[in-house]
């Protein structure tokens, strides 16, 4: 046996093989699942998350210090619209993850299949595993959103991994144009890496090092092409950027704003230590990570029971598993119902639980053999979903979500090795997964979606005249919000395309009114925010106040709730004298929030004409 190939562990000698129903049922669940997210393509509208999306990409140059912006130029340069609408920018959403999540999953089980013993090969074929893992990765997503940078670090993340893993699998490219075709690989994902480096800083480097970290592993080609590879991938990161500063910002301009960006973040009290304690050390896992501990060590007890009393390995294998799942769930709904019963961390720890679970007994005979490369390989794939977290504000259990196509893939091919003499066991396993995933996906994601205000099924009323949602239709409450805010603003005398000014969660309701919030898309005005709100209110005020008094003078004004009196403060020193200088239009129950949302418009607008 190849000392880079992996060694299956001993299964229960139960000869079998992957039966082809499975392939039907995944298939046909695959469908099922597109299925769902194409009918709810055009449901709903999200008014804080996608109402930033659609103001990045649609007013960027209004926004260029705020640390995301670029992946506006990305967009911009990619594809090139006069206006990105949301409906569009799903079904962009939808189409990259399905082909990247495929892709991926398709390049990880070649890369094995060839590296690894030639077992594997015989007993699991590609199909079932690459559709186990399109499956369980894709029920994990957010209802249909649109496209955005985490969808854009989603698809390198995937695109960029997989391309490497495809390239090192023994595909012979093109033929015997096979090295030509790797230089040119790999250059293109240096130009991916390059776009990914004005989307997402932290992200880029680490998939920069995760591929020259693979290159070096399992290149078995001479130094000289090596040194080739990695030419191309800086050759293609290097003109990526060339060409975009060229021609859409210079390089200074985008330094300079980087570092506006993050005195801005300092600013609103996202020091760098606070973001990345958010998004490694505060994480719902490891803060109740006993929970945890209860059920693996019922499931280990199970199972060393069971082992000492039968042969049949898998069978204490399996029935330990269902014991650690169910422990883990009753721990987590009467222990601790409110918090663990969150919809994210509940797929993460059953997802971690199943790694650490079946890898277990892997990791550990790797480590017996010394196929260290392996190991480093297996804590590579496991990394990739970690590489999304560095620098992100979002918690960490909701960044994860997105990322855990090669959770599966790791999962794929520990249940595989766990199993190798008993595919029945294999396939169960698997099921219970994808029945958990899909149970989840359609009760958290059709009827309590992300962003919402009613699941998707009520979501069926259309209302015209709003900008950049043609095609999508709303709730009943979510469609009066709307219609009502389009009636008091065209009644203020708001001209489109101009500012407004929103003080609160409100990015989605200044784009439908075919507006943009100048400056930054997030101001925060609630008169009962804790301390540091107050401090990130009137910072970010402050910080542009001189900016604001260019070109704002008098914008129309939404207010979410009551305004504090350092906002008011701020406002003024932003020579928007408030609230004597504006009339209240009207209010709004805002749905999504539930409570009041305040209109107020510059009083001489609507004085009589000289």
């Amino acid at each position: 046996m190849p000392t880079n190939s992996i060694q299956p562990i001993n299964g229960d000698n139960k000869k079998g093989q992957l039966p082809i129903l499975l392939v039907y049922v995944m298939l046909l669940l695959s469908a099922i699942k597109l299925g769902i997210q194409l009918w709810g393509a055009n449901k709903g509208f999200d008014i804080w998350d996608e109402g930033l999306y659609i103001l990045m990409l649609n007013f960027f140059d209004q926004y260029p210090t705020e640390p995301h912006n670029y992946y506006s130029y990305v967009m911009a340069a990619l594809i090139p619209l006069k206006e990105y609408g949301i409906l569009p920018l799903r079904y962009l959403a939808i189409g990259t993850e399905t082909l990247a999540t495929l892709f991926f999953a398709y390049s990880m089980h070649r890369f094995f299949s060839y590296r690894a013993a030639s077992a594997m090969k015989k007993k699991f074929p590609i199909a079932p595993l690459v559709l186990f893992t399109f499956l369980g990765a894709a029920f994990l997503s957010v209802y249909p959103r649109a496209f955005s940078y985490n969808d854009f670090s989603y698809f390198s993340t995937l695109a960029i991994s997989g391309a490497v893993m495809l390239y090192f699998s023994g595909v012979n490219l093109l033929k015997k144009y096979s090295q030509l075709a790797g230089l040119v690989l790999l250059f293109f994902i240096g130009a991916i890496l390059g776009a990914q480096l004005v989307v997402k800083f932290s992200t880029c480097i680490l998939l920069f090092a995760w591929v020259l970290l693979f290159i070096w592993l399992f290149s078995n080609q001479p130094k000289r092409f090596i040194i080739a590879l990695v030419l191309a991938l800086f050759a293609g990161f290097a003109s990526f950027l060339y060409l975009l500063f060229d021609g859409y910002t210079g390089f200074a301009l985008w330094l300079h704003n980087l570092n506006q960006g993050v005195a801005l973040l300092r600013l609103l009290a996202y020091e760098p230590y606070y973001i990345i304690v958010r998004g490694y050390l505060y994480v719902d896992i490891v803060l109740n990570g006993v929970y945890f501990l209860i059920p693996l060590a019922i499931a280990y007890i199970i199972c060393r029971a069971l082992a000492a009393k039968t042969n049949n390995q898998t069978t204490s294998y399996l029935i330990g598993y269902a014991a650690g799942i169910i422990t883990w769930l009753i721990c987590s709904l009467t222990i601790h119902y409110g918090f663990l019963a969150e919809f994210h961390y509940r797929f993460i720890a059953v997802h971690i639980f199943t790694i650490i679970y079946c890898g277990a007994p892997v990791v550990k005979q790797l480590a017996q053999q010394k196929q260290w490369k392996w190991l480093i390989l297996i804590a590579m794939i496991g990394a990739l979903p970690f590489m999304a977290l560095l620098g992100s504000s979002n918690t960490a259990t909701q960044t994860l979500t997105r990322y855990l196509a090669s959770w599966y893939v790791l999962i794929a091919l520990f249940m595989g090795y766990l199993f190798k003499d008993n595919v029945g066991a294999m396939v169960k396993m698997m099921a219970f997964l994808i029945a958990f995933c899909i149970v989840n996906y359609v009760a958290v994601q059709v009827y309590n979606p992300y962003g919402l205000n009613a699941p998707l099924t009520e979501q069926n009323i259309s209302v015209k005249g709003l900008h950049y949602l043609d095609g999508i239709v709303l709730d009943p409450a979510t469609a009066n919000f709307f219609e009502e805010l389009k009636n008091f603003t065209n009644q203020s005398g708001y001209k489109q395309g101009g500012p407004i000014l929103a003080l609160g969660d409100l990015c989605g309701a200044v784009t439908a009114m075919g507006g943009y919030i100048p400056e930054t898309f997030w101001y925060f005005s609630d008169e009962n925010a804790i301390s540091v709100e107050h401090s990130r209110n009137y910072s970010c005020l402050h910080l542009q106040n001189l900016k604001l008094a260019e070109h704002i003078r008098l914008p129309l004004i939404y207010i979410n709730s009551g305004i504090h009196s350092q906002v008011i403060d701020c406002l003024s020193d932003s020579e928007v004298p408030f609230p004597e200088a504006y009339y209240l239009e009207g209010t709004i129950f805002n749905p999504y929030a539930q409570e009041s949302l305040a209109v107020w418009a510059p009083i001489h607008w609507n004085l009589p004409a000289e």
